[in-house]
């Protein structure tokens, strides 16, 4: 990766920065390599989505530890909730704590349609290497669906879930591959959050998890080479902490 006053041999990605420089490398040069000291703006969402995974995070981690019946499933949500709210900014998430327990009722109702999970692993940190590239991550969560057969699960926030592709599961796939010698079948599902828990789901093969590889190596070596780091305006920019900054130097 090159920037104005050095080019390191070796970088860190993660399918956040690998997205981030898809979208806008210039965001990419502010957020990963130049990390000018601005002010981030506590974004709504952001505290809500992060909330909330915290929320499922706590959950599924006590049922994992500690037997109990179905019946106590609400109770021990409400606790989870109440005990994840106080780690964001609760004067923004005060106005969205209406919508935050119906997400989590219709997450308790998806448990009772279909059963508990069979949750592996929650938040469920990983490092690899990739070529001359180091991945690191945590994977939401995941699940054991029969013998040999796991599925990677990542919550989601999002309104629109139309522009979800499966880039991010299929990174968790891979790692999986790498640390499961009996793993023979994986899968990988969005759970829409704000769609009633509905899923988006998707079957790999092998053969999808060595593309995803690739890709990983294609944007590693695009990111080592780049030298100009174009902007890319997009309605994405109003969401950007570094959009006054960036339309400051629009000349650039």
């Amino acid at each position: 990766m090159q920037d104005q006053n050095s080019t390191p041999k070796k970088i860190k990605l993660s399918v956040s920065s690998i997205k981030t420089y898809e979208d806008c490398p210039k965001k990419y040069w502010y957020g990963y390599v130049e990390k000018p000291p601005i002010e981030k703006k506590p974004w709504v969402h952001l505290e809500f989505g992060s909330c909330l995974h915290l929320a499922l995070e706590n959950f599924h981690e006590f049922l994992m530890e500690n037997q109990l019946p179905s019946t106590e499933y609400p109770g021990l949500m409400k606790k989870c909730m109440e005990a994840a709210i106080k780690d964001f900014n609760q004067d923004l998430l005060e106005p969205e704590y209406k919508n935050m327990q119906l997400i989590m009722q219709s997450y308790l109702n998806d448990i009772k349609t279909k059963g508990l999970p069979n949750v592996l692993w929650v938040e469920k940190p990983f490092e690899i290497t990739i070529g001359d590239f180091f991945l690191k991550g945590f994977i939401d969560r995941v699940d054991r669906t029969g013998p040999g057969a796991y599925k990677v699960v990542d919550y989601k926030t999002t309104k629109n879930p139309a522009y979800l592709d499966s880039f991010q599961l299929l990174v968790y796939a891979m790692v999986l591959k790498n640390e499961l010698p009996d793993l023979e079948k994986i899968s990988g599902s969005y759970t829409l959050l704000k769609h009633d828990c509905k899923e988006k789901s998707w079957e790999f093969t092998m053969n999808d998890l060595e593309k995803c590889k690739e890709k990983i190596l294609k944007y590693g070596h695009l990111i080592l080479k780049e030298d100009t780091w174009q902007k890319k305006p997009s309605k994405l920019c109003d969401f950007c902490d570094y959009k006054e900054l960036c339309i400051s130097n629009w000349s650039d």
